[in-house]
Parts: C-alpha cells; sequence; structure tokens
C-alpha cells in the first residue's frame, strides 16, 4: 500500500494497470526535468535561470530522451520514437471462425513491441 508522505511506489502498490501507466508518465516527466537541470544548471542543487527561461518545446527533448523500466507488473521499458510518441506494446486479435460449422475465437494477427510490427 501506498502511504501518505511515502516517495517511493513499487509493483505491489499498483492493483490497476492504468494507475502504473499514470505513474511511468509521471516518471518520465520527472526523469526529463532531472536531466534538464543536471545540463543547463550544472552543479547546482536547484532550478537556475536557464531553466526557468527554457520554452516546453526544450523540456519536451528531454522527456522523450528517457528510457526505463516501467513499474507496471510487465516490466517493459519506457521509451519514445522521434516523433515524441510512446512505444506501445499491444496484440491485435481478430474474431474468427475456425472452420466451416465451427464455434468462434480470438486469433492474435498482429504483436506490436516497441517500434516492431510482427504477424502472429
Amino acid at each position: 500500500m501506498i502511504s501518505p508522505g511515502s516517495n517511493t511506489v513499487d509493483r505491489n502498490d499498483l492493483s490497476d494497470k492504468h494507475l502504473a501507466d499514470v505513474v511511468d508518465a509521471v516518471y518520465a516527466v520527472g526523469r526529463g526535468l532531472q536531466t534538464m537541470q543536471q545540463i543547463l544548471c550544472p552543479g547546482q542543487a536547484h532550478v537556475c535561470i536557464d531553466m526557468q527561461r527554457a520554452a516546453g518545446q526544450e523540456l519536451w527533448t528531454y522527456i522523450v530522451q528517457q528510457r526505463f523500466t516501467s513499474i507496471n507488473a510487465d516490466g517493459n521499458t519506457i521509451s519514445f520514437n522521434s516523433l515524441g510518441d510512446g512505444a506501445g506494446v499491444y496484440d491485435v486479435y481478430n474474431y474468427q471462425s475456425a472452420g466451416a460449422g465451427q464455434s468462434f475465437d480470438f486469433v492474435k494477427v498482429i504483436n506490436r513491441h516497441e517500434n516492431f510490427h510482427t504477424l502472429a
């Protein structure tokens, strides 16, 4: 369970996958801000004037450079492509019959992991 004032979350805290996705998004922004601060404000433990003056586009470039392991139970790698889209992980199914007079079932037709598509 996540306790008030706790700064950590682990996989056992996340019974809902969507909550894990939110945590991953917050991590990506936080890590981007940390990288931005380290580059624009070297040797300083706070936000410097260069970081305060930076445009949102500059922060975006630091966010999309992040790569880390998801807090989600699947442990996928969180990363972004050149357009800033998160690498998706999902399967596409087709509801089809096993044959004439047979029952219907879902058949995996595409597996998408990161930036690669494979036919099942």
